[in-house]
């Protein structure tokens, strides 16, 4: 399985997961979702199709699982690839404002853009941001507004100078997840870093981000290495000492510990 594969199968287990610990009782339905978690999805496939008819709410599970099995149906062909977006665009368009028409809408957003065959990610954008535009209160649809803004700030064929950084800022005063926010300022923090924008900008995002919570630790060593660099280059020494000190009590035994240890040495130096 290749890193898109990869990535594409964490995101449909992740999103079945609420799916499948929504009945009271474990269902065929059930099992089919335990199944698709345990990356089992010829047995998944199975037990969807031959799960009893049920209420509304548990056919449109049973068909949003029977669309995620065939994606990963071995081997990988168009034809599977064309029957998982059907369905998607049959949920998206039989149960509009429901949870399960909110994961088909983003999981096809996700299909398009990492398409085994033909990946899109500029036809995602759109797909994203429609996401965002009907269900902008959910986790999901905030994250779809995220994976836009990524994608619209990467696109290849864009001059640096032209990309969408404050107009993206502005629109994102709609994220309300913290998860989702603290994702959106560490995606904004690295493209403007990479891509020279903007110093101040770039720390501004960092340190959001940071302040949010970053449980990986080389994570988190890695952003507080940036808001030093840039802290101390745009001359805020208060910002950068204090992120100096927080590494060397976090990260002792971090390879750039002695660089710190240097750079606490001279701002020291230039306050006496």
């Amino acid at each position: 399985m290749n890193a898109t594969k990869r990535t594409l199968a964490a995101l449909l287990v992740s999103l079945s997961t609420a799916l499948a610990a929504a009945a009271a009782s474990e269902t065929t339905a059930d099992q089919g979702w335990d199944a698709v978690q345990n990356l089992m999805f010829a047995e998944a496939l199975t037990l969807f199709r031959n799960n009893p008819a049920g209420d509304r709410q548990s056919e449109l599970s049973v068909r949003l699982g029977e669309a995620v099995a065939i994606l990963h149906r071995q081997p990988t062909t168009r034809n599977n690839i064309d029957e998982a977006l059907a369905i998607f665009d049959e949920l998206i368009r039989e149960a509009p404002g429901t949870d399960i028409s909110l994961q088909a809408a983003y999981l096809k957003a996700r299909l398009v853009q990492l398409h085994p065959f033909e990946p899109d990610p500029a036809a995602a954008i759109p797909l994203y941001l429609e996401v965002t535009r009907q269900y902008p209160e959910t986790a999901l649809g905030q994250f779809a507004f995220v994976k836009a803004a990524g994608l619209q700030l990467y696109d290849p064929e864009t001059a640096d100078e032209d990309r969408p950084f404050e107009a993206i800022s502005r629109n994102a005063s709609r994220i309300s997840d913290p998860d989702v926010l603290r994702c959106y300022h560490l995606m904004m923090a690295e493209a403007s870093h990479r891509m020279g924008y903007d110093d101040a900008f770039s720390l501004s995002h960092y340190i959001e981000a940071f302040d949010a919570g970053l449980t990986k630790p080389d994570l988190k060593a890695n952003v507080l290495t940036r808001i030093i660099v840039l802290a101390r280059r745009l001359g805020d020494a208060e910002t950068a000492r204090a992120s100096a000190d927080l590494f060397l009590v976090e990260f002792p035994r971090d390879i750039r510990i002695t660089m710190i240890e240097e750079l606490l040495t001279e701002l020291d130096k230039a306050d006496s």
